[in-house]
């Protein structure tokens, strides 16, 4: 790709009204941040949001780098105005494993051209999420979560335990509880952020015009 192309291509993405745009959505990823809730089955200090569903639609509408702005945004806001009662370990865990499923997601988009392929960025993404997912919270998340609230990691496995018997260790706790608990959220935001989009495409094509 030559110097021509990715000049042009970077303003693009930042003209005026994919600013604006992108600063829509990143508000509004930012609200639903605030609406999390736990789900049945699920340790309590696993809590779902929806926030990464305005990031989908951003992907879908402007590309990869847009979602990633999204992502990065909304949790810079979150962390501004909420403060650090985590420690901005959760904001940073929320960036990482949001852009794990937005970029592969936008990259086959990218590359494909083609919409009905989008199934498998879908796809490509999720296993990207819950690898990403995965790894992250076995040797970082959940081991600064011990740290930063003094708990130690046995209670954590001890929280899954009592409403998953599959767990019985902090391996099992990543592979029976963290895991499946964001193969869900995957699924809820890519089948949320896809008809969305859909339902806006009219809207946005508009506007990018």
């Amino acid at each position: 790709m030559s110097t021509n192309t990715i000049t042009t291509h970077q303003k693009k993405i930042l003209s005026t009204q994919n600013v604006i745009n992108i600063g829509m959505l990143s508000a509004i990823s930012f609200v639903l941040m605030y609406f999390d809730f736990p789900l049945p089955l699920f340790p309590e200090f696993l809590k779902i949001d929806l926030s990464d569903i305005p990031a989908v639609i951003g992907t879908f509408a402007l590309g990869p780098i847009a979602g990633i702005f999204i992502e990065l945004i909304k949790n810079l806001l979150y962390l501004v105005i909420k403060g650090t009662s985590s420690g901005g370990i959760g904001e940073v865990a929320n960036f990482i494993v949001g852009i794990s499923y937005i970029v592969p997601l936008g990259m086959v988009l990218k590359w494909s051209k083609n919409e009905k392929r989008s199934l498998y960025g879908v796809i490509i993404g999720l296993v990207s999420m819950l690898v990403v997912g995965a790894i992250g919270n076995y040797f970082f998340f959940i081991p600064a979560y011990s740290r930063f609230y003094g708990m130690p990691i046995e209670s954590f496995v001890s929280m899954s335990n009592v409403v998953n018997p599959l767990v019985t260790d902090f391996k099992t706790m990543v592979l029976f509880a963290i895991t499946p608990f964001n193969l869900i959220k995957g699924t809820v935001i890519s089948i949320a952020g896809y008809y969305l989009y859909q339902m806006l495409k009219p809207a946005i094509l508009r506007m990018k015009k």
